[in-house]
Formats: structure tokens, sequence, C-alpha cells
């Protein structure tokens, strides 16, 4: 029985690794499409450029999570969420078809930046959608542990995209290294074939059609603002700490670390695929645990135990020895996944089913753009004193306790309140 749940679980979810697989190529490639799009002749300007592109993903992702998760209450969750997984792919695909700077001219970096935008557009609508069928799913009682499943997915499509840039990257012949970059984006491409083949056959409608709201978007939107600022508020900032407590392990930690020469280049890498790998692993387990012993009472644990292993985690970062290094990292994925894998089936209770999918999305979204400039902060503040780093993790995880303590009340404040135009379509 619960083998048969997870194997249906990793089908309703298999479009998570493709739409995160696409999401990160940009990144990974993003000197390489620098050149291509922007040709300033400075290498550096050209990359600060692509960089610049990347970022704009991040920022429209609150327009796609009110978007999509509108489109989830309307029609159908599972509607919104593949709709957005089809948006990636194509837009991925568009972008390995896309003629550079020196055939379009300036209209080569602007068509990049619109189809970045509807990236970002895209990835603002899939995760939430996808946590609001899990959690509204009766035949998935362990809730934590599923949707650390899905949360672990997200994770492989990570992994996926960096193995397949790896890949490309060291087998280009030389005279082809400048067109390498389109390969990994046209395998995603074959990914959406295969998701589509995997969707046909599926009907998954009959599972929504009693959540469908029949509010107008401009009336939903009133209504998250001014009955449900609270749970906006507390979803937000939660989903903003972990997250950007997620950003600064998997993506800052690996710069700041060479950057010091504590580590090589190589050994950074390495060590961050490995540490991605655990998280698929301990999402599902911190789910399982929160589960069986509450998953509230296992989220403040494990706030309390990030907050009391900082400073050590940053003394045996800083250390000239590798192995109380690798130790503190492993330590920060840990801590990492217990928050995560406990906070995010929490959020259900937040919203009503009506307008659970864009109250959802749309925090998700808004935490998601902001949480993504945490390593530039997190940069600037290295250059000023690397020891700011520590403080930015303690002054975070505070943060998540202030907001975590919160939780009940508000939770407690919604389920008494009663929203006539809600009320109406019950």
């Amino acid at each position: 029985m619960v083998s048969s749940k997870i194997s249906r679980l990793f089908k309703t979810a298999s479009g998570t690794i493709l739409e995160w697989y696409d999401f990160c190529l940009f990144a990974y490639f993003a000197p390489a499409i620098g050149r291509t799009f922007f040709a300033s002749g400075d290498q550096h300007y050209d990359l600060l450029l692509a960089l610049s592109v990347f970022g704009c993903g991040f920022v429209a992702r609150p327009f796609g999570g009110f978007l999509f998760g509108y489109l989830g209450d309307k029609v159908s969750r599972y509607f919104a969420m593949n709709m957005s997984i089809f948006l990636m792919g194509l837009t991925t695909l568009a972008c390995a078809a896309l003629p550079g700077y020196q055939f379009l001219g300036i209209y080569a970096p602007i068509c990049l930046f619109a189809l970045r935008i509807l990236q970002g557009i895209s990835a603002g609508g899939q995760i939430g959608n996808l946590l609001v069928i899990l959690s509204e799913d009766p035949e998935l009682s362990h809730k934590g542990f599923y949707i650390g499943i899905a949360n672990a997915t997200a994770q492989l499509g990570f992994v996926l995209a960096a193995a397949i840039s790896l890949l490309v990257a060291h087998f280009t012949p030389p005279p082809w290294q400048e067109l390498s970059w389109r390969l990994p984006f046209m395998i995603g491409g074959f990914f959406l074939l295969i998701y589509a083949m995997l969707l046909q056959g599926e009907d998954n409608t009959a599972t929504t059609l009693s959540f469908r709201c029949h509010l107008k978007l401009p009336v939903t939107l009133h209504i998250l603002l001014r009955h449900y600022k609270a749970s906006l508020l507390v979803m937000l900032l939660l989903c903003f700490g972990v997250g950007t407590c997620f950003y600064i392990t998997f993506t800052f930690f690996m710069d700041f670390l060479s950057q010091l020469h504590l580590m090589t280049q190589a050994e950074t890498f390495r060590f961050n695929m490995l540490g991605i790998l655990l998280a698929c692993a301990l999402l599902p387990l911190f789910g399982y645990l929160g589960d069986r012993l509450g998953l509230y009472r296992m989220l403040l644990i494990g706030i309390i135990v990030s907050l009391a292993l900082n400073h050590l985690e940053f003394e045996w970062l800083l250390s000239d020895n590798l192995g109380k290094q690798v130790i503190a990292l492993v330590l920060f994925v840990v801590c990492i996944c217990w928050l995560n894998g406990c906070c995010m089936p929490l959020f259900a209770k937040l919203f009503p089913t009506r307008i659970r999918a864009s109250g959802f999305c749309t925090a998700f979204g808004v935490a998601s753009a902001l949480c993504g400039f945490s390593p530039m902060i997190a940069e600037r503040l290295m250059l000023t004193n690397p020891l700011w780093i520590e403080q930015l993790f303690k002054i975070t995880l505070i943060l998540i306790l202030l907001t975590a303590l919160a939780l009940p009340l508000v939770t407690r404040k919604i389920s008494n309140l009663t929203n006539p135009l809600l009320k109406i379509h019950e």
C-alpha cells in the first residue's frame, strides 16, 4: 500500500524534477550565455548581465505564484501545476533555439530576458500547487513524509542539471564549447516529452472538482489581503527564513570556502553535490518524524538545535581542518532539512480550501523571490567581515523562531474566521 502511494507520488511530482532542472541550467551556463547574448567584449560584464537576467526569474516568481495559484483554485490544482511545467519546458526549448547577439543584435538579450521572466512565472506556480495537492490528498495520511519526498524531487532536479552540465562541459570538443550550453537546454525538451507521456491516461480533475472557487481574480486577491494577511505573512517569513538558510548553504558557502582558500573549487562542488543528495534522504525522514512526534513540536526543536549549533558550525567551517569543515557542512544540511521537512506540511491550515492554492503559491513565490538574493547579501557581508555571515545566519534563525511561535495563534484565528464571500461557495 505504501509502495503504491510512493509510486503515485513520484509520478505526480516527477514534473518537479523537470521544473528545477530547467530553472537551474541558466545559472550553470551563465558565462557562456553572457558571451552569446551580450557580447560586450568584457567577460566579467557579460557574466554580470547574464546573472542579472537569471535574477529576474526570481523577481517574476510572485506573479507566477498568484497567477497559477488562482488557476489552481479556479480550475484544478493539477491543471495549474501541469501548465506551469509545460511553460517552463517550452521556454527552455526556446532558449536553446534563440539566436545570439551576432544574429539578432539588441533583440537577442531582450528575447532572453522575456523567456527568463516566463520561466520565473512558471517556477512560482509549480511547487506551490504540488504541495497543496499533497496536503489535500485524503489517501496520504503521513503528510510530512510525502511532502518531504516531493521536496526531495526538487533537489533531484538540481542534481540532474549539475550532472548533465558537467558531462556536456567535459565531453564537448573545444571548437564546440561556445555552443555546448544549448544541448542541456534541448535535453530539457526531451524530459518534457517524457513527462507528457506520463500524463497520458491520467484523469486527476475528479480529485479537485470539489475544491473549485468561482471568485474572480481581483476578489480572491482582496480576500487574501484583507482577511488572511497574518497567514500570508507567517508563511512568507517562514519560507523566507528557511529558504535563506538553504541558499546560503547550497550556493554561497561553496564560493565562500573557495574564496577564503579553505577548499578548492572542485572540493566545494563535490561536497555540494553530496549535500544535495543527503538532503534528498533527510527531507522525507524529518517529515516522517514530524508525522510521528508532531510537526510543530519537531519544528520548534529543530530551530532551537540549529541556534545552539550555529556558532560551532561556523567555527568548524572556518577552520583549516577538512574533517571539521565537512562535519560543519553536514550539520548545516541536517538542520535545514529538519526545518524544511517540518514546516511545509503546516501551511495547509493557514488558508481555507477555496483559496488555498492562491494563498500558498503567493506567499511561497514572494518568499522565494526575496531569499533568492540572500547569497548576494552574504557576499557583500563577506567582503566587509567574513564573521558577519554567522550573525546573518543567527538572525535568520531567530526570525524563523519568532514566526513559528506565532503560527498556532494565526492558525487558531483562521479556523474561527467566517468569510461571507467564501461561505457562498462552500
